[in-house]
């Protein structure tokens, strides 16, 4: 055999080599593929941050990305000398942005923004926040917060970019933003969509479609926006992006209140409410995308859900809520009960939960508390409010979670912002 024809062989070796790796290649990605992968919620318009917003994301997730705090040690704590009646979000370069007050004045007017290692960044005054509206990061680094009547939309240096004045002044829900900077927000009796410059794009026009202030609108994966409105306040309305109504979910029960719904990667919706049956129990739902029943889940009527809390949902498919009284239910994806916690105090979960991507969920009550996966206590922490039966007016804020796991949250009793990893 002549060095050519071996040359030729190898060649042809090589040839035959490569297609094989490149089938057996393809099997391996294939079989790979089959493993479940946690999908995240996302809209281009946020900004790159591991918590940009009320709900860590557009669809209310309250689920992080990464392992929160396994103890309660403080990394360090801040001092703002007033009222903080607001949940954190975190800019892109890890700033933490929230809603207080200079004084002990029950009434939110400044803008703060803190370092990540717990230094006063800047604050801006002069806001009129009085519901607990909580700041969203867009992915130029606006802030966006909505006041009484107001949208505000800051740089991030803390000046003013611009302002939408709304038609009414009872109070607006947190904001939301859609994949194209729109940001969603209601308002009393009118849902509004605003352009990212500030300009009016639309407003429902519907006769019995009251919004209220008490649910932030939440988006779905392919942008529908989920809030809850109705005559009374008794009914899920899902709208398109051009503001006309794709459906409603009316309630049937006494009393009035849809709070904050929360939509996971399939379309289905979740919400707490007020309404209750004949027998007292609270109602809380999950709403098929097409505006159908998937179930209900009764509280006893000793409990109430808590008004400014939407539901929390784990990637393994756990929906978690939270009762005026101090109790956390875990629910399987059908509805079921897995767990209940209950607190000792019994004093409400007024803010939002977070979950950790190991299932730990952390939230506010008398302490700051961490419940593993299986609704078993992991730790509690003692913040500086003090919080009693008798001084029940005292807060404890809504948790988030950064990059690096580390934990943020503030205490309404001198304005206390805490880091804890």
């Amino acid at each position: 055999m002549t060095k050519w024809q071996i040359l030729g062989l190898l060649v042809i070796s090589t040839f035959l080599l490569g297609i094989w790796a490149y089938g057996n290649s393809e099997t391996v990605n294939d079989s790979i593929s089959i493993f479940p992968v946690k999908a995240q919620s996302s809209s281009s318009a946020l900004a790159n941050s591991s918590w940009p917003m009320l709900g860590h994301d557009v669809q209310h997730t309250g689920e992080a990305a990464v392992q929160g705090p396994q103890n309660n040690s403080t990394v360090w704590e801040l001092k703002t000398g007033g009222w903080m009646d607001s949940s954190q979000a975190l800019g892109s370069d890890g700033t933490i942005y929230f809603v207080g007050s200079n004084t002990f004045d029950l009434h939110n007017d400044t803008l703060y923004a803190v370092n990540p290692n717990g230094t006063l960044k800047w604050r801006s005054e002069g806001c009129d926040v009085t519901f607990k509206s909580a700041p969203l990061i867009g992915a130029d680094n606006t802030i966006y917060l909505s006041g009484s009547s107001i949208l505000y939309a800051f740089y991030p240096n803390g000046t003013s970019k611009w302002q939408y004045k709304a038609q009414d002044s009872t109070g607006m829900s947190s904001p939301a933003i859609a994949s194209d900077g729109t940001i969603y927000f209601a308002n009393a009796n009118k849902f509004y969509a605003v352009n990212s410059n500030g300009t009016l794009k639309w407003i429902t026009n519907e006769t019995n479609l009251t919004a209220s202030h008490f649910s932030a609108p939440a988006l779905s994966p392919d942008g529908i926006i989920y809030f809850g409105g109705g005559p009374d306040g008794n009914a899920l309305y899902a709208i398109n992006p051009d503001g006309s109504v794709k459906w409603s979910f009316p309630l049937e029960g006494i009393g009035q209140g849809v709070y904050s719904p929360a939509v996971d990667q399939n379309g289905t919706i979740y919400f707490t409410t007020e309404v209750y049956d004949s027998e007292g129990s609270k109602l809380s739902y999950a709403v098929n995308s097409n505006g159908t029943e998937k179930w209900n889940f009764k509280i006893s009527a000793d409990q109430s859900f808590s008004t400014y809390n939407s539901p929390v949902l784990g990637s393994n498919g756990t929906v978690y809520l939270a009762s005026n009284k101090g109790a956390v239910y875990a629910l399987s994806s059908d509805g079921k009960l897995k767990w209940k916690y209950q607190t000792d105090s019994k004093l409400p979960i007024e803010y939002a939960m977070a979950v950790d991507s190991n299932g730990t969920l952390y939230f506010g009550s008398d302490y700051l508390y961490a419940i593993d996966a299986n609704g078993t206590l992991k730790w509690r922490y003692q913040l500086n409010n003090n919080l009693t039966q008798t001084n029940s007016t005292l807060k404890v804020m809504a948790p988030v979670i950064g990059p690096n796991g580390t934990l943020y949250i503030g205490s309404n009793d001198g304005g206390y912002l805490y880091a804890l990893g």
